[in-house]
């Protein structure tokens, strides 16, 4: 294994990764499967449920006990059926009934309190189909930040698993309680990544487990990669150029063409921590700008990374796509 995962989830950055030995430029270091995840609704219609491949057109094959969820084809729609079943149940536990009600109820209501909505029913769905199983462990003990959550956000948090508890998955509080809901939801907001249509469309947010123990730097040395063609089900972590044994792996949480002060609001706001990255501390030191021109794309209006794809003898941007050759 090219890793091994440190630090404390009780600790303010949780935890964190380190190579365990040397790797080289375009290596894989880790894979990851979705465990829940959320579209919005203007998007459900082209984002396939199983397999999250984006299409433009709007896809035909739909769940045709619920018509609230799409698929690529009719295998998708099969590999989807151990969850997301119409099979009457002693309690109100059928993903079908649950999105349904969801819809019965949507009117006037904010797009993102809806996608938090599906994403507990699919963590209550996936967790009564194993109860102990490892994926959720992991993501359970990610770090929420509940203490820095803003009040009005804990308040609409509350509201959603007070919604999901009464209206849309009554009697199920023995998978998940109110507390546990708002707690997935602290996690969400600081954990999630997202889903993305073929031009930059936000089509939803998802939660990769093992991947949230990355953490950021504006001048990353990995990057989030999907290596299963257009498939969001399984995003893939590549090192950025060759990494030393000790050295800690981080990601960017942030497009790399925005200015320091809209990186800095976004990591205050969104996942509750200052930034400071030796990019942050001297934007214009020599290692900073060498550092960034090695890796940003050259599209300006593109915020992308360039990734290291030794097996196929160049560098592609892992968000327009562009090729470049493989650095000597």
């Amino acid at each position: 294994m090219a890793y091994r995962i440190g630090g404390d989830k009780q600790e303010e950055a949780g935890r964190y990764v380190v190579a365990d030995r040397d790797i080289r430029a375009g290596e894989i270091i880790m894979s990851s499967e979705v465990y829940c995840f959320g579209i919005f609704d203007s998007y459900k219609k082209k984002i396939c449920q199983t397999c999250l491949t984006y299409t433009p057109s709007p896809l035909s094959v739909t769940c045709p006990h619920c018509n609230q969820v799409w698929y690529c084809n009719s295998e998708c729609a099969s590999s989807d059926s151990s969850l997301h079943s119409h099979a009457p149940t002693k309690r109100d536990v059928s993903m079908c009934k649950a999105l349904r009600k969801i819809q019965m109820i949507a009117k006037g209501m904010e797009p993102y309190h809806l996608l938090l909505l599906k994403m507990c029913v699919l963590v209550v769905c996936r967790k009564r189909k194993d109860m102990n199983s490892a994926e959720f462990k992991i993501l359970n003990d990610l770090v929420g930040n509940q203490d820095k959550i803003s009040s009005s956000s804990l308040d609409d948090f509350r509201y959603i698993a007070h919604l999901f508890t009464t209206q849309v998955m009554p009697n199920t509080e023995d998978i998940l309680s109110k507390e546990d809901l708002i707690r997935i939801m602290c996690i969400e907001q600081c954990n999630s990544f997202g889903i993305w249509g073929e031009e930059g469309e936000w089509c939803g947010l998802g939660i990769y487990p093992s991947l949230s123990f990355f953490n950021h730097s504006c001048l990353p040395n990995c990057a989030i990669t999907c290596d299963y063609g257009q498939s969001r089900k399984i995003n893939t972590v590549r090192a950025l150029r060759s990494i030393p044994s000790g050295c800690e792996l981080q990601i960017s949480y942030a497009e790399l063409n925005v200015d320091i002060l809209e990186r800095q609001a976004k990591m205050r706001e969104t996942y509750l921590f200052e930034c400071a990255c030796p990019r942050c501390i001297d934007p214009l030191s020599s290692s900073s700008i060498s550092g960034l021109k090695m890796i940003q794309c050259d599209n300006k209006e593109c915020g992308g990374v360039i990734v290291p794809y030794p097996e196929r003898n160049k560098r592609q941007c892992n968000a327009c796509d562009s090729d470049f050759d493989l650095l000597g």
